[in-house]
């Protein structure tokens, strides 16, 4: 799990479907608008921010500012698929 958080808007936990280095897609109880900015709590990591770049039933894609280190979105898609 992670959480994400829009502007002036309290964190929601979200799950994290799928990540890589330059994004993710996550399922979120929001409707977040295409465009927004919003800001990723990934555990043990910090938060990264990020654009929502699609969004369809509960599941929206984020692209990340800057791109994450390889090995940590491996973590991440690692950890989804135990």
């Amino acid at each position: 799990l992670a959480s994400i958080r829009q502007q002036k808007q309290p964190n929601e936990a979200v799950e994290i479907l799928d990540i890589s280095t330059d994004g993710c897609r996550i399922r979120s109880r929001w409707g977040i608008a295409v465009g927004s900015r919003v800001w990723l709590g990934l555990p043990g990591i910090g938060t990264w921010a990020a654009t929502v770049i699609w969004f369809d039933r509960g599941m929206c894609g984020l692209r990340f500012d800057r791109a994450l280190h390889p090995m940590v979105a491996e973590r991440f898609a690692s950890s989804r698929s135990t």
